[in-house]
């Protein structure tokens, strides 16, 4: 059996045999034989209980040698919870053996039967008998303790109990939720085999064997799937293992998948048949630039622009010009914040962008709950444009979207009626401002249900819709508009994941 011990986030390698673990040492008891380590913890509890089938559990605590008692041979007898020897002198601090009940008791410095407590590495029952091939919970220590064959306890070995495997750890505590070596113990501290094991400290998904030990540097196949555990046991995920792809469940490719703008077609063995790079996202061909959904479909001309919108959330973009040039961005829409609040990166990210000559458009994020709420909107939208003096290419957009508080006090109003008050609100103090290029911008859903009014979809040419395709037509705008295909794209010179939209 081999096995790893954990120290920091490496495993170090030792081996153990498996027949050791079913190995016993047996420590023989004689009358005047048994020695408790003086060092290790006394284990002394009135409340410990214990696990046994055996017929002692009814047996007198009280052994008396009367004409209806017992005698256990011809002279030493039981005195009531005294033993008293063949030369007629009183067993003292000293273990015996008693015939009739074929069991062990321990006689205290005081005479009396040791009872519900432990003597070294053994323990005496109500009754006084010594336990053996059963469990002992003690309530003292919380833990559960096995006493073997011999009456002494489980310790720093492993145990077969019921046909399960069991570790216990020094002063023979029972193992639970941990690795021991190449295996663990579950929360009722048994040996898991043939079963998934996630375990948190590594972030990671391990398989335990038949033989208990994890799945190392191999190949396993389970409930029909195969899968492939990397060195120290990790589960392979969201990668290549030769010329076979391990999915993000870790169960091995087959039939067709499709990843990285790449179509790939494996066997029913996993096996990699054919890849072809698939017409999707942007493609440049013959000195012009496309723009493909996942379904290989055109979406505009070769006129279409690739524009991203950012916040504080992205944290100080440093270098706008290396992010326009080496992610062929041609615009950007730039959030001034939300309702009452400005955006902690907006005055940074308009300078830059006046400086450099970077088309742009901005955006308010809006908790509006009545008419109000919309002109003050109105009147924050047109407070920040002056005050930055912004030079805009794109709309000035109305973000209106499902929120909710955190702590859930208010939320974005249900009725269709409310936002259609909303919107004209905020369209007509936008307009009072001298401000015509105003629109709306929110998500499909939200624009199939509660925003499927025609006053509001005639502001509507910008839409948030992760999917395939857009799969929406907006029969009240016509002209320019894009589609924010994605959310979580990397690009250089931003932290972190960035909102991307085509404009068509």
């Amino acid at each position: 059996m081999s096995v790893p011990f954990f120290i920091g986030e490496k495993r170090l390698k030792t081996k153990i045999g498996k027949i050791g673990l079913a190995s016993l040492c047996l420590l023989g008891l004689a009358t005047n034989h048994v020695v408790a380590n003086e060092t290790e913890v006394s284990k002394t509890s009135q409340d410990t209980t214990t696990v046994s089938s055996s017929s002692e559990q009814h047996q007198s605590s009280n052994k008396t040698q009367t004409s209806e008692g017992v005698k256990t041979n011809s002279s030493a007898h039981w005195d009531g919870d005294y033993y008293v020897k063949a030369d007629g002198s009183k067993a003292k601090s000293e273990w015996i053996f008693d015939n009739y009940y074929k069991a062990w008791f321990y006689i205290k410095s005081d005479g009396r039967y040791a009872q519900n407590e432990w003597q070294g590495n053994y323990y005496l029952k109500s009754g006084g008998y010594m336990a053996k091939n059963e469990w002992v919970y003690d309530d003292a220590y919380k833990n559960w303790f096995y006493l073997k064959s011999d009456g002494s306890y489980a310790n720093q070995e492993w145990h077969a109990v019921g046909g399960k495997w069991h570790y216990f750890k020094k002063w023979g505590y029972l193992a639970k939720s941990q690795w021991q070596g190449n295996y663990f113990l579950n929360g009722q501290g048994a040996m898991m085999q043939n079963e998934w094991l996630y375990d948190p400290a590594y972030s990671s998904y391990f398989y335990l064997k038949s033989d208990g030990s994890y799945a190392n540097q191999e190949w396993q196949k389970v409930d029909g799937k195969w899968y492939y555990f990397k060195k120290w046991g990790y589960m392979a995920k969201d990668e290549w293992q030769g010329n076979y792809y391990l999915t993000e469940s870790g169960a091995m490719a087959t039939g067709e998948l499709i990843m990285d703008d790449t179509r790939y077609i494996f066997s029913d063995s996993g096996e990699l048949k054919e890849k072809k790079d698939l017409n999707v996202g942007w493609v440049h061909r013959n000195g012009h630039r496309y723009f493909f959904n996942h379904r290989e479909e055109q979406v505009g001309t070769d006129q279409v622009k690739k524009v991203i919108d950012v916040s504080e959330h992205n944290g100080r973009i440093t270098d706008w010009q290396k992010v326009i040039q080496e992610n062929g961005v041609d615009g950007v829409i730039v959030r001034l914040g939300y309702s009452g609040v400005e955006d902690k990166e907006l005055a940074y990210n308009i300078q830059e962008l006046n400086r450099l000559g970077i088309p742009y458009g901005v955006y308010l994020y809006t908790y509006a709950e009545n008419e109000t709420d919309a002109e003050n909107d109105a009147k924050q939208t047109v407070e920040l444009l002056k005050k930055y003096k912004m030079n805009l290419s794109y709309p000035i957009y109305y973000d209106v979207e499902n929120w909710e508080y955190v702590n859930k006090s208010k939320r974005a109003p249900s009725e269709t009626g409310t936002w259609v008050k909303i919107i004209n609100k905020y369209m007509a103090t936008m307009k009072q401002a001298g401000y015509q290029n105003v629109k709306v911008y929110s998500y499909r859903q939200l624009l199939q249900t509660r925003l499927n009014h025609p006053d509001i979809l005639q502001h509507v040419n910008w839409v948030a819709a992760y999917t395939d395709a857009l799969d929406w037509n907006n029969p009240h705008y016509s002209g320019s508009k894009g589609w924010q295909y994605t959310s979580s794209e990397y690009l250089k010179g931003i932290r972190g994941r960035v909102d991307v939209s085509v404009w068509y």
